[in-house]
């Protein structure tokens, strides 16, 4: 398998492959954070992202047609999808008689899913097969071991899961680091909130956004939380740098096998970020410790929310 890094990468795995440690998410090129752009500017958001190392994309099935424009980029540009490493994720249906969204990662909609995909994409398989939510119906496990049967069939490569609780979590890697499987934070970014782009309910209510949803940014929950980014963002300007930089370099400090997914491209801030996190000391934030974040209103599983767990289950799950 091909190293897929061009900017600063890590292992998935302890064989292979090499990914970048920054990745793309394609949430907001889809429509999620409001109506999209013309397909053109769409396209050559990719050529952009692309042509500056960015060569790991993480899209979705429920990501408005992200998987239809991928597949329309692929089939223009195919020599260069043997060096860009895609993930898609299943387990929401949307019911147009309901107007909801049901979750269902099911054995039986597993295998209609990743079918559909793969023909959205035009492609015979991909990289990372993520379970979107998970449903109560049927175990980890069970759900573990479909997903490694699209493997056994080369439709999938890695398989990862998402939206978990933390009881669902330790059953399902309860020795991850040892087995040497990655996780993958979603959203390190706050769906914008870090990188500066929220600073009232006003900046969420533009059409098709589906951030104005979302607890922690409605009503008086965002003017509190506001309270500590603030605080973040004093200690960010004192070390001369932004504050999307502080929270990636952040996390990427936490651990080797640490991969982040984020849903904005700032190539410029976003070269340093390496630098940032490899120059991490005991002490750097101790100054930090009169604040901290300020306290949000509590949210189920709001911690697992932003993780993934990235795993060859053939190590996990034995057959």
């Amino acid at each position: 398998m091909p190293s897929f890094a061009i900017i600063p990468g890590r292992a998935l795995d302890r064989n292979d492959p090499v990914i970048p440690c920054l990745g793309l998410e394609l949430m907001s090129n889809s429509g999620v954070y409001g109506i999209p752009g013309f397909d053109e500017d769409r396209l050559a958001f990719l050529d952009h992202a692309y042509k500056h190392g960015e060569t790991s994309w993480d899209t979705s099935d429920k990501y408005g047609d992200s998987e239809d424009h991928l597949g329309t980029w692929i089939a223009e540009n195919p020599e260069k999808r043997m060096n860009t490493f895609f993930a898609t994720k299943f387990g929401m249906k949307s019911s147009t008689v309901e107007k909801k969204i049901n979750i269902d990662s099911t054995p039986e909609y597993c295998h209609e899913a990743i079918e559909s995909s793969l023909e959205r994409l035009g492609f015979p398989y991909v990289y990372l097969f993520f379970v979107h939510s998970l449903d109560k119906v049927k175990s980890v496990g069970k759900k573990a071991q479909t997903m490694v049967e699209l493997k056994n069939a080369s439709k999938i490569r890695y398989l990862g899961l998402s939206e978990c609780s933390a009881e669902s979590w330790r059953r399902a890697g309860r020795r991850a680091r040892e087995l040497g499987i990655a996780i993958v934070c979603y959203g390190p970014l706050g769906n914008g909130f870090v990188g500066g782009e929220l600073r009232s309910c006003d900046d969420v209510t533009k059409p098709r956004d589906s951030r104005g949803v979302l607890p922690w940014l409605s009503g008086d929950n965002l003017d509190h939380n506001l309270g500590g980014f603030n605080r973040l963002s004093d200690f960010a300007e004192e070390k001369r740098i932004t504050m999307g930089q502080l929270a990636l370099a952040w996390l990427l400090t936490q651990g080797d096998d640490i991969f982040l997914s984020r849903e904005r491209l700032r190539l410029k801030e976003e070269k340093a970020i390496p630098k940032l996190s490899s120059s991490v000391v005991g002490g750097r934030f101790q100054n930090m410790t009169g604040y901290a974040l300020a306290h949000t209103p509590k949210l189920p599983s709001i911690a697992l929310y932003a993780i993934h767990v990235i795993a060859d289950t053939s190590n996990v799950f034995p057959q």
